[in-house]
C-alpha cells in the first residue's frame, strides 16, 4: 500500500463545506496479514482513520477502513473521497497504466408489493448518469441476498489489480469513479451536498482488492468472489447455550415446530430496512415517526432489540445466509453509527443512542434501557472483528460505572432499566469471566430486591400517575436477566424471584389465554407480540418449579402470535417504496408495520420455550398431557382426505 517513503498509493482526501479547504494525505500504513493501520488525524484534526488488512487468497486481500468524527462536535463536509493512484499500485512511477470500471451482471429477487420479480443487473440499473442511485433490494425468503457487484480496475500490459467495495448500491450516495490514471471511491460525493457528520460517529468500508496478470481484456474479479460471499463459520446452537452468554436456544426443527420456525422466518424476512450510508443496518421505525411530537424526521429504530443478536442466532440455527448478511450489517452499524465514542458525559462513553432522528446522533439520547451487548459478542464470536469486542467491553464497562454511583439503587423505574443492563452484564461476565461485571450485576439485583419490597413486585408507577403498574412486557425483560444471572450463581432467593415475577406475569393473563401488554385498567388489553418476552422466564420458571400452569400460558401466547403473524392484522406491506434526502444520509425504505422491535422481543421469548419443549419430550403424548395443546400449536395440523374425519368427531376430539 505504501510503494515509496514519499508517495501513499491509497489517499484520503475530506473537503470541508467551504470548499476551499485541502486536507494532508492520510498515508494508510499496513502490510497483508492481519496488520492494523496506523490512525491518521486529518480535516482541522476531525477526522480519525483506522483500519485493517486481511488477506483472503495468494494474491487478493480485505482492506477494512474506518473513519471517525473524534470530536464534540458535528462537522459538515463537501466530500469525502479515497483516491488509487494506479501508477503506483501498480509499479512506481508506471505510464503506461490504465483504468476501467466493470460491472458485474447477477439476479437478484426484485418485491413490487407482495409478488418477487428476477431482475437482471445491468449498468444502467446498477447506477444512474450520476452514480448516486442504487438498486432497492429486498429480501424474500428463499431469495438470496445479493451485492451490487461493481469494480474498478488498474492494468498495465503485464500487471493489474481490481478494487471493489461490499454493499456498494446499499450505501449510496458512495460511488466508484474514474479519474486520469486515478480510481476514486466516493464515501460522501460533493454532488450529494453537504452533509453534517455527527459527533463520534463512524463508517466502516471494507475494500475487496485482488492482483491478476495485466491487460485491458482480463480482469481480477473472480478472485474477489470470496470477498463479497465468505466462507463464514456457524456456531452450533447447543454449544452458545452451554456458554451462559445467551438465553437457552432451541435447535432448528422444521418439522416438529414447522409453524413456529416458518413464522419465524417471515417475520425477520418482512420488516423494514434502510438503505444509505447513515441507515445500511437499521430500519426506519414509523411507530415511533406517528407518535412524536418533533415532527423533524423518520425515528430509526437503533436496532432494538438487539437485532444482531436475533439475525445471527437465526443464522446459527438455521445456516441461511440471509441471516448472516443482515447480523453483518446490524452489528456494523450498531458499532459506527449507533454506538457513543466521545461526550462530554464520561457516563455515557461506551453506550448506545436510542431511537431518534438520525439514530439519534443529534439529540444524543443515551438510557441503560436502550442498551445491548449479545449481538456484539456474537458477531466477534463469528467473525474475530476486534471492533465489536472493544464495543462490548466499552458497553459492560460503561454499566459498571452507573452502577457504582447508585443508578439502579432505587425503585420508580421501569423494570425493563434493570433488566438489559443485567442481562448484558451477565453475558459480558460468562464471556470474560471477571468478577467485576458480576459484581456490578448483583448490584443491579439488589436494586431490583428493593422495587419489589418497596411496590409490591417488579412494578413502576404508570406515566405519572399513582398507579403501579404490572407491565408483562417490562417485568419480562427483567426476569430474562434473573434468569441469566440465576445460571452464573444458582442462588436460592434469586429463584424465588424469578417464581415470584413469573406469577405477577401469571396475573395478567387475559380470559382468552393471551397476555396483556399492560395491567393499567385504561390500556389493558392483550399483545401476545410483546408479552413473548416473558416465554423466557416461564419456560425457567417451569424447570424451578414443574408448575404446568406456566406451560400452558406460554403455549397459548404462541398459539395468538402465530394467528396475528398469518392473518396480516399486524404485518402489512405499504403501497410504496418512499426516499428521504440528507446528504449521506438518505434513506430509502419500506413502509410495513412488524419490525425489528418487536421482532426481537417475540422471537427471543419464544426460542427457550421450544428449547424446554424439545428437551422434556412435552410433545410426545406418553410424557406429557400438554402434548396434545403443544402439537396444535406448533406443528401443522396433519391434511385429511374429505370425509375421513367427520365434523362431530373433530369436535369431540378437540
Amino acid at each position: 500500500l505504501v510503494p515509496s517513503e514519499q508517495h501513499a498509493a491509497i489517499e484520503c482526501e475530506i473537503l470541508g463545506d467551504a470548499g476551499a479547504e485541502t486536507t494532508r494525505p492520510a498515508v494508510l500504513q499496513g502490510h497483508p496479514g492481519w496488520a492494523e493501520l496506523s490512525p491518521t488525524m486529518l480535516y482541522r484534526d476531525r477526522f480519525e482513520i483506522t483500519g485493517e488488512i486481511r488477506r483472503i487468497g495468494q494474491d487478493s486481500f480485505v482492506l477494512a477502513v474506518t473513519v471517525r468524527n473524534a470530536t464534540l462536535d458535528a462537522c459538515r463536509i463537501a466530500r469525502l473521497r479515497f483516491s488509487v493512484d494506479a501508477r503506483r499500485l501498480l509499479h512506481h512511477g508506471a505510464e503506461d497504466c490504465g483504468v476501467q470500471l466493470d460491472y458485474a451482471r447477477a439476479n437478484i429477487r426484485r418485491e413490487y408489493g407482495d409478488t418477487p420479480h428476477i431482475l437482471q443487473l445491468t449498468h444502467e440499473s446498477v447506477f444512474t448518469a450520476n452514480g448516486m442511485t442504487p438498486i432497492r433490494f429486498a429480501y424474500p425468503i428463499g431469495g438470496e441476498c445479493r451485492q451490487n457487484l461493481v469494480s474498478a480496475r488498474a492494468y498495465t500490459s503485464d500487471d493489474g489489480i481490481t478494487i471493489t467495495v461490499r454493499n456498494l448500491g446499499e450505501n449510496f450516495p458512495s460511488k466508484l469513479s474514474l479519474g486520469d490514471k486515478r480510481i476514486f471511491f466516493d464515501l460522501h460525493p460533493e454532488e450529494a451536498g453537504p452533509f453534517d457528520w455527527p459527533s463520534g460517529m463512524s463508517k466502516t468500508w471494507e475494500f475487496g482488492v485482488a492482483r491478476d496478470e495485466g491487460g485491458q481484456a482480463a480482469g481480477g474479479f473472480s478472485a474477489l468472489l470470496p470477498f463479497h460471499y465468505p466462507l463464514v463459520p456457524t456456531i452450533p446452537v447447543d454449544r452458545l447455550s452451554v456458554l451462559d452468554c445467551f438465553p437457552e436456544l432451541a435447535a432448528h426443527c422444521p418439522e416438529e415446530f414447522s409453524r413456529v420456525e416458518f413464522w419465524i422466518k417471515w417475520v425477520l424476512a418482512n420488516r423494514p430496512r434502510a438503505y444509505g450510508s447513515m441507515h445500511f443496518g437499521d430500519e426506519p421505525n414509523f411507530g415511533y415517526t406517528a407518535r412524536s411530537q418533533d415532527g423533524d424526521g423518520i425515528i430509526t429504530t437503533n436496532n432494538e432489540y438487539d437485532f444482531p443478536f436475533i439475525a445471527l442466532t437465526e443464522f446459527c440455527r438455521t445456516g441461511d445466509r440471509i441471516w448472516y448478511e443482515d447480523g453483518r450489517a446490524a452489528a456494523l452499524h450498531m458499532m459506527d453509527i449507533d454506538s457513543v465514542t466521545v461526550s462530554e458525559n464520561p457516563l455515557d462513553l461506551g453506550g448506545q443512542y436510542a431511537h431518534a432522528v438520525r439514530h439519534g446522533c443529534d439529540r444524543r439520547y443515551v438510557a441503560p434501557d436502550h442498551e445491548w451487548l449479545e449481538g456484539l459478542l456474537l458477531w466477534y464470536m463469528i467473525s474475530a472483528d476486534r471492533r465489536a469486542l472493544q464495543r462490548a467491553r466499552a458497553l459492560a464497562d460503561r454499566l459498571v460505572r452507573l452502577t457504582e454511583q447508585g443508578d439502579f439503587d432505587t425503585s420508580g423505574q421501569t423494570a425493563r432499566r434493570y433488566g438489559w443492563p443485567l442481562i448484558a452484564l451477565c453475558a459480558f461476565h460468562a464471556f470474560q469471566q471477571d468478577d467485576r461485571y458480576l459484581t456490578a450485576a448483583r448490584r443491579i439485583v439488589e436494586g431490583m430486591r428493593r422495587v419489589e419490597e418497596e411496590m409490591g413486585g417488579l412494578r413502576s408507577p404508570y406515566w405519572g400517575t399513582p398507579y403501579r403498574s404490572a407491565d408483562t412486557f417490562m417485568i419480562g425483560v427483567a426476569l430474562a436477566g434473573l434468569v441469566r444471572f440465576h445460571r452464573l450463581t444458582n442462588e436460592a432467593d434469586v429463584a424465588a424471584m424469578i417464581l415470584r415475577g413469573c406469577d405477577e406475569v401469571m396475573g395478567n393473563l387475559s380470559p382468552e389465554g393471551v397476555f396483556h401488554y399492560k395491567s393499567y385498567p385504561l390500556v389493558r388489553l392483550p399483545d401476545p407480540v410483546s408479552s413473548s418476552i416473558a416465554l423466557e422466564a416461564l419456560a425457567y420458571g417451569y424447570r424451578l418449579s414443574g408448575n404446568m400452569d406456566y406451560l400452558t400460558a406460554g403455549l397459548g401466547n404462541i398459539e395468538a402470535l402465530l394467528a396475528i403473524g398469518q392473518s396480516g392484522i399486524v404485518i402489512a406491506w405499504g403501497e410504496e417504496d418512499r426516499e428521504y434526502r440528507d446528504g449521506m444520509a438518505w434513506m430509502r425504505a419500506r413502509f410495513m408495520e412488524f419490525n425489528t422491535q418487536w421482532a426481537g422481543i417475540a422471537i427471543r421469548g419464544v426460542w427457550p420455550f421450544l428449547s424446554l419443549l424439545e428437551e422434556k419430550h412435552l410433545l410426545d403424548p406418553t410424557h406429557n398431557p400438554l402434548a396434545f395443546a403443544a402439537s396444535r400449536a406448533l406443528v401443522k395440523p396433519p391434511v385429511h382426505a374429505a370425509g375421513e374425519n367427520g365434523p362431530g368427531e373433530n369436535c369431540a376430539g378437540r
